[in-house]
């Protein structure tokens, strides 16, 4: 766990040193959008699937699945209890329900439980999150945003 902790101060630093010294003068910002298309589209995908292609699909994958729906269903449900009780705006309600039901699985998830667990751990945070975590962000997720949010574009 220090590993990576130490490690993500090791890039933060990297970034601070960029932005100040401004090697072959590319931007910081410019820099970091760079970066962060990169591990979005090709990086992190390719993770996935060299994790999920040596995984074995099961029970095993239901339960991961099922625990995590159950999990995401009870944060967005008690969120949204809590917030009903205690008279929040909508635009605030929204966010907290969408905060507090989806976890940040792989992003950090990953790493993190193959660091303090092992790298079978991975396997369980690719399937949590894409077995269950998308599939209901991608529905339910997105109607909680559609109900509490408002367009101000027009």
């Amino acid at each position: 766990m220090v590993a990576i902790i130490m490690q993500m101060a090791g890039l933060i630093a990297c970034g601070i040193i960029w932005r100040i010294l401004r090697p072959l003068e590319l931007d910081a910002d410019y820099m970091r959008k760079a970066l962060t298309g990169l591990v979005y589209a090709l990086l992190l995908p390719a993770l996935v699937l060299k994790v999920i292609w040596a995984a074995p699909l099961g029970q095993e994958s239901v339960h991961i699945a099922s625990l995590a729906a159950i999990g995401v269903l009870f944060g967005l449900s008690s969120a949204w209890l809590w917030f009903q009780i205690n008279k929040t705006s909508p635009t605030t309600t929204g966010a907290m329900i969408l905060a507090a039901g989806f976890p940040n699985a792989t992003y950090l998830g990953l790493p993190v439980l193959q660091q303090s667990l092992g790298e079978w751990a991975g396997r369980v945070a690719i399937e949590y999150d894409l077995f269950a975590c998308t599939p209901l962000l991608l529905s339910l997720g997105v109607f909680v945003a559609s109900h509490y949010g408002h367009n101000d574009t027009g």
